[in-house]
């Protein structure tokens, strides 16, 4: 939150994901810069022991992230469309 916070408030330029700025960058509020250079994915897993069950919370928990990945763009895999300005 506190690169979000200095980026936001125009004190420096920050290299963030582009999901922490969505917002600002779809109403123009903040620019992308260097859009040509993008930091390679890296997978997110839920590792467990399969020796037994997995807690009713583990998986409730597993679901809700997966969830949350599948609905934001720049974390489903689907890019977000930055513009330079």
């Amino acid at each position: 939150m506190r690169h979000q916070c200095i980026v936001y408030t125009l004190l420096g330029s920050g290299y963030l994901p582009s999901w922490m700025l969505a917002g600002e960058l779809a109403r123009g509020e903040v620019s992308a810069l260097l859009t040509d250079y993008t930091a390679a994915a890296t997978p997110l897993n839920a590792l467990y022991g399969t020796e037994r069950l997995l807690p009713r919370r583990a998986s409730a928990f597993i679901e809700f992230v997966s969830g949350v990945f599948a609905e934001t763009p720049g974390l489903n895999g689907v890019p977000l469309a930055l513009s330079k300005r």
